[in-house]
């Protein structure tokens, strides 16, 4: 669905001030128990609202709006989700080049 209305995304910070985005996912569409690329129309109105991290048992709690209408909890693989979200690295002392270095703040 063309243009989305809102788009979901999840994104990396670095662990100390100032707390700079170091990588970015694509859109992405949250489902009750997986996470995948935004191409179908019913990703079109989703937000996330709330993120709850449970990792010894490597689960996300994701809660998400649809259709300005209802709210759901997704329970997702940590490990996917983290993954998904390295997948633009725009910030990386180690890498002097890539496709995303063009967002780096330095």
């Amino acid at each position: 669905h063309e243009p989305s209305l809102y788009g979901v995304i999840f994104y990396m910070l670095q662990g100390e001030a100032p707390f700079a985005v170091t990588a970015i996912s694509p859109k992405l569409c949250v489902t009750e128990r997986d996470v995948e690329l935004a191409i179908s129309a019913r990703c079109a109105l989703q937000y996330v609202t709330g993120l709850l991290i449970d990792q010894p048992n490597n689960l996300a709690y994701v809660s998400f709006g649809q259709m300005d209408s209802r709210m759901q909890v997704a329970v997702l693989p940590l490990d996917r989700l983290l993954a998904l979200a390295h997948t633009h690295t725009i910030y990386d002392k180690d890498i002097s080049s890539s496709e995303c270095v063009a967002w780096s703040t330095e």
